[in-house]
């Protein structure tokens, strides 16, 4: 069984506003298109300021749609907020609506991904494996067949 080839990036900050950041990423597209690895993973953080700001979750998933590998992607605290702690400043903890508008902009936030030997990339949210409802915990399982 061949081993599968994995590219994790993380904390890209995208945002149209960003053009360092957007320099970074041209660089990891053509870093990946020259890799060819059987999946890409963003680990979060994906945007610059994605929980107050859509269009920069906008700008994100169609940047991680120029990859030319499949990719998965798990938020991070500047894609819906921080984690919830005593004196967090209002407005900065991830809740449902900001959980939601990951949701339907970039996708799924906890998956798995069973890579063939052929090095095609299938993609499950496996119910056994999903947080709760009202966990923001993203998750992600690799295995290979």
């Amino acid at each position: 069984m061949a081993a599968a080839r994995v590219i994790l990036v993380s904390d890209t900050h995208l945002s149209a506003s960003a053009p360092q950041a957007q320099a970074n990423w041209d660089a990891v597209v053509s870093y990946v298109g020259a890799c060819a690895p059987d999946l890409v993973i963003n680990l979060g953080d994906l945007s610059l300021d994605g929980a107050r700001n859509a269009m920069d979750l906008r700008h994100g998933r169609t940047q991680l749609d120029r990859l030319p590998a499949p990719w998965r992607a798990v938020p991070g605290n500047h894609d819906i907020g921080d984690n919830p702690w005593p004196g967090a400043p209002a407005g900065s903890a991830v809740d449902a609506a900001r959980h939601q508008r990951w949701l339907d902009i970039v996708g799924a936030d906890h998956w798995s991904v069973t890579v063939s030997d052929a090095g095609s990339c299938r993609s499950r949210s496996p119910p056994a494996h999903r947080p709760s409802r009202n966990s923001s915990s993203p998750m992600a399982l690799i295995s290979s067949p």
